[in-house]
């Protein structure tokens, strides 16, 4: 698995084993499934890296066989990605892997080449069995309707009077969504009344289907 830097869980298990990279977080949550799937339990472990491990980190995600080279004209701004504040806050933070086999926890850190099974690279500060919610990058799906009113535009020359509000919502963590299709559809019913006049009633349920999975209207998940 190839290191990527972003901040939280993104991709989680399934999305890491698709890409063949993650933060170390998404790396852990890959680890951890396979171990539980084995039948080993194992948990997460959290704690700190020093800046010249997090360069280390950094720096794997530009191998030198991909370097560009080319004339750069008098004073541009090269980058510096080691050194760049931004990256080194995302990286700062890390997780690993701690499983027992049936001898006690050991730790398994496969963010670095030269670890060792047994080694972590940095002091646990602590442990957690499943990703925090804190730590879950969210997606919302909004459905907004449009209610206009073409009588209210009678006397003002308009196009009618327009009544916006949301009829469905979920909020999902990202990392559950990978690989599962997302379809909006609507359940329609017409109801009509009368004989001499005769006024027929639409009437439109949203729906948002996760997979095989639909939730109804104004549902937040």
């Amino acid at each position: 698995m190839g290191y990527e830097s972003y901040i939280g869980s993104l991709r989680g298990a399934r999305g890491t084993l698709w890409s063949e990279a993650g933060n170390s977080l998404d790396e852990a949550s890959l680890g951890i499934a396979l171990l539980r799937g084995s039948g080993i339990p194992a948990r997460y472990a959290q704690g700190t890296l020093s800046d010249a491990q997090a360069r280390q980190l950094i720096l794997s995600m530009f191998p030198a066989s991909f370097q560009a080279v080319g004339a750069l004209p008098a004073g541009a701004v090269l980058s510096d990605p080691a050194n760049d504040p931004k990256l080194l806050a995302e990286t700062r933070p890390h997780f690993w892997v701690q499983f027992d086999a049936g001898a006690g926890f050991r730790d398994l850190d496969g963010s670095l080449a030269a670890a060792q099974l047994g080694q972590a690279l940095t002091p646990a500060a602590g442990t957690f069995n499943e990703v925090p919610d804190a730590l879950r990058h969210k997606t919302t799906v909004r459905l907004k309707r449009e209610l206009t009113t073409p009588a209210a535009g009678l006397f003002t020359g308009g196009l009618g009077a327009q009544d916006v509000a949301t009829v469905l919502e979920a909020t999902f963590s990202t990392a559950e969504l990978v690989g599962r299709p997302l379809s909006i559809g609507h359940i329609v019913t017409q109801t009509s009344l009368g004989a001499v006049f005769s006024a027929t009633t639409t009437r439109y349920a949203p729906y948002l289907a996760v997979g095989d999975v639909a939730i109804g209207p104004a549902t937040t998940g």
